[in-house]
């Protein structure tokens, strides 16, 4: 049933895809959403440091690893930066629809420093995922994500 389910999401026809360019632009409100997700990424590849210009400061998310504030958030990211320091995330599918956006990724990098109670050995690391965001229009920000990454797949590698 599970196959089924994500065969059908992967069936959608997605509005853009590989890095986000899709011609969606200006959402309600003027929101330019190809901006907002080329700067969400360019967030986790550049290593960037200050993420408010791109989550609203009560910004929340939950996903397999927990649920964090924007500081939890950010410490998290950077843990896995450390960890896998080449790690690079693409953005694979992207569906906008009014003040929610659907983005499927991918990333790839090497385990190089250990995170999260699991040693590296140096292995490759190879990801999916998908990210529900709500955003706050008014300010082009995301306040929220629902993050759905294959948690037991990248574990499963870090073994």
């Amino acid at each position: 049933m599970l196959t089924l389910l994500i065969a059908a999401s992967l069936a959608l026809t997605p509005v853009a895809s590989a890095g986000g360019k899709g011609g969606h632009k200006g959402g309600a409100k003027g929101c330019d959403t190809d901006a907002l997700l080329d700067d969400y990424l360019d967030l986790f590849n550049d290593r960037q440091a200050d993420w408010t210009h791109v989550l609203h400061p009560d910004y929340a998310v939950e996903s397999p690893y927990g649920a964090y504030d924007l500081a939890g958030w950010q410490a998290l990211t950077a843990g896995a930066w450390t960890a896998m320091p080449d790690v690079q995330w693409a953005s694979e599918r992207v569906v906008v629809d009014g003040d929610k956006i659907a983005l499927e990724y991918s990333f790839t990098g090497t385990f190089q420093q250990d995170f999260m109670g699991y040693v590296a050995k140096g292995q490759a690391i190879v990801g999916r995922g998908m990210e529900l965001h709500e955003l706050d229009l008014s300010e082009c920000r995301i306040t929220r994500t629902w993050n759905y990454s294959d948690a037991f797949g990248f574990f499963a590698q870090l073994q």
